[in-house]
């Protein structure tokens, strides 16, 4: 016992070790927009291990022209050139003789994050790829760099607008390749410590370089047609990673190519002329400002600033916000410019600062919603990397089935309800969406999103479709069979929903990213105790949350049982679906019930199985703890709880922890540390 304990204790610390790490690292975040070709006829997309990709206009004739070997720790989008006949790319290998992926999310064994996972800074050097028309990707050069961020969030390689070569990052320089010669040559380069650059459509080149200690050659250097250079001095807004902050500032260009326009400071939009070598600050704001668009008129400009989107034009200045909702992403406006699209934060059922379900905790950032020119379009997924068509009014986005709820558990060690994140095609007139799943685990993700829309018959070709891949895919579906029980019961056929229910009783096992670092597989305690469970039962309890089946949730978890422990676990969920509901007296009633049973179980000291029974039963007992939530509940039912809390044979172990509100005549005060129901709220919501 006293080495699973250490165990425990060494893997929480390394826990905590890789997120110190991570904020010295200079983490940069993935940039995974779905790339259009400058005729909208096609689009490239990189999915990490599973390769690169490109696909129609519509999402069809999907096809993987790139597989990452062991050692590629990242790809960036597949570009495509003006022409439109061919794309570049890069994968990028670790110089660092660990060998170890500097990916976050994988180091700490988690699911990825559809807004991109962020790198650890590392040295790579890494190889652009060619692919012309439908021959095989050709190696064309290499090259390095000290962050990995470079080829992830697609800053180190770009089409010259003369598709005759490509701009390419080497070290702290900018160089050209030539396609035709292969001869390479240095375009830039000032010694500053990093640097992105960018390219107008009449080939005049911005490179903003940056320096962890301010550098007299920092700034954004802008190449005039004949050549010359000239310096606009730029201040970084606030972050912990340098490559981060300057793509706060990255410059973006007006349509016509006469003007740049970029961030300065974290909250001032500034505008350049090319012609004059002009820059003046067109508006300041308190909040900080990001996803800067320009319309096609090269007049207006979009913008957010902290959580709203605001329209600026020269002769007016910056609007008053033009959303309603918290905006995620502004996507700009069509090819037409009559039409603009912009992402915004869903509303959850429950607020989070107001919940009181401590144990399945609601994600407010589990779905958003798609906004054309304020209306809504789109509702019920994770949506993120929205770009419009060059030509129609279409979107490429990823789509993510993400748990609306999530166990603590589930926060913790990346287990419970998977989210997967195909790519698609939207199509906000009609609906339409053109998916491009490109495994298993994303027909199942797709086969959740139509149950979640009541279209059990949708659901279930792709469920069968998922089902008959390849099982050696890595992610392949074996944790969905009460998905599918659900899906069964709506088509009518109950005895094969039956089926699946008892295989998932049988056979579940929670999924995982895998066990990295300081995070425990799956393996860690025994399934068939009363721990594994719970855990089993926190599975479901997100499963119903996430397809809006609350009802039916709650039905499963009051299905009778001759198994006690399977009965004890799903009365602990059901409490909180009684909670997410505000149905307070219920839960109140239902926690006094059940208080002998979990109260008096014990576990192995120090093992996982036991800091998971202490979490669970601290986290089922927060709400009566508080005042405020007694206060909802009449003076019969205290009174109730209070008798059947002095009668718990070892009340004495857990008075300070649980029963302060419920024993009046509990003495002494409650632990150094023990948070309060505000800083528990805190606590859960900073997970997110």
């Amino acid at each position: 016992m006293g080495n699973q304990g250490g165990d425990a204790m060494t893997r929480a610390r390394l826990f905590v070790l890789v997120w110190i790490l991570a904020a010295c690292a200079e983490p940069v975040r993935e940039d995974r927009t779905i790339a259009w070709s400058a005729q909208g006829h096609a689009v490239g997309f990189q999915h990490g291990d599973n390769g690169v990709f490109l696909a129609d206009a519509d999402g069809g004739k999907l096809e993987r022209i790139f597989e990452p070997g062991e050692k590629v720790i990242a790809t960036s989008t597949p570009l495509w050139s003006p022409a439109g006949d061919a794309v570049v790319f890069a994968a990028a290998r670790s110089l660092e003789p660990s060998g170890g992926h500097p990916r976050l999310q994988r180091i700490l064994g988690l699911a990825s994050d559809p807004a991109g996972d962020y790198f650890l800074q590392v040295p790579v050097v890494y190889t652009c790829y060619l692919r012309r028309g439908d021959e095989q990707p050709v190696a064309l050069f290499q090259a390095s760099c000290d962050h990995v961020g470079y080829v992830a969030a697609n800053l180190a390689v770009q089409w010259h607008p003369d598709g005759r070569q490509v701009y390419f990052l080497n070290g702290r320089e900018l160089h050209t390749f030539e396609l035709a010669t292969e001869i390479r040559a240095k375009v830039f380069g000032r010694g500053s410590d990093a640097m992105i650059f960018d390219v107008s459509a009449d080939g005049r080149l911005l490179c903003l370089a940056g320096s962890r200690e301010a550098k007299t050659q920092d700034g954004l250097w802008v190449r005039g047609t004949e050549g010359d250079w000239w310096r606009v001095p730029v201040a970084l807004g606030p972050g912990a990673s340098l490559l981060e902050r300057l793509r706060a500032a990255r410059p973006a260009v007006s349509p016509d190519g006469s003007r740049f326009a970029f961030v300065n400071a974290g909250t001032q939009l500034t505008i350049g002329s090319f012609q004059g070598r002009a820059v003046q600050r067109a508006a300041e704001t308190e909040g900080a400002m990001r996803d800067l668009r320009w319309h096609p008129d090269g007049e207006r400009i979009g913008l957010v600033v902290e959580h709203d989107l605001h329209f600026f034009h020269p002769k007016t200045g910056l609007g008053e916000p033009v959303s309603d909702a918290p905006v995620t992403r502004f996507a700009g406006w069509n090819a037409t410019g009559r039409r603009h699209a912009y992402l915004a934060r869903e509303t959850p059922r429950v607020e989070p600062m107001e919940c009181w379900a401590f144990l399945l905790w609601p994600d407010p950032q589990a779905r958003n919603t798609v906004h054309i020119d304020g209306q809504q379009r789109f509702a019920g997924m994770r949506v993120t990397f929205p770009e419009w068509s060059p030509r129609d009014d279409k979107l490429s986005l990823w789509f993510t089935f993400h748990p609306t709820h999530r166990s603590a558990l589930s926060r913790m060690f990346g287990w419970g309800l998977r989210p997967g994140d195909p790519a698609a095609i939207f199509e906000p007139d009609t609906g339409t969406i053109s998916w491009m799943a490109v495994n298993p685990l994303e027909e199942v993700q797709i086969g959740h999103y139509h149950l979640l829309r009541r279209e059990p018959q949708k659901a279930w070709a792709r469920y069968e479709k998922a089902a008959a891949g390849e099982t050696d895919v890595p992610g392949h579906p074996r944790d969905f069979p009460l998905f599918l029980s659900i899906c069964l019961r709506e088509l009518g056929r109950e005895e094969e929903a039956q089926e699946a229910l008892a295989r998932f009783q049988r056979e579940f096992v929670p999924a995982s990213e895998g066990a990295r670092g300081p995070v425990p597989g799956p393996e860690s305690f025994d399934l068939s105790t009363f721990e594994g469970k719970l855990v089993r039962a926190l599975y479901a309890g997100e499963v119903f949350l996430s397809l809006d089946r609350i009802e039916e949730g709650e039905a499963y978890f009051r299905a009778p049982t001759d198994d006690p422990d399977t009965r004890l676990a799903r009365r602990i969920v059901l409490g909180q679906f009684l909670l997410l509901q505000k149905r307070y007296a219920e839960y109140a009633e239902l926690a006094g019930d059940g208080a002998r049973s979990l109260m008096t179980r014990e576990a192995a000291e120090g093992s996982w199985g036991g800091m998971l029974l202490d979490g669970a039963r601290f986290l089922h007992f927060a709400p009566l703890t508080s005042q405020d939530f007694l206060s909802k509940l009449d003076d019969e039912t205290v009174q109730r709880l209070q008798r059947i809390w002095k009668r718990l044979p070892n009340r004495e172990a857990y008075r300070s922890a649980f029963a302060r509100r419920l024993d009046p005549d509990a003495a002494g005060d409650a632990p150094e540390g023990f948070p309060s129901i505000e800083q528990l709220r805190m606590m859960m919501s900073a997970t997110w």
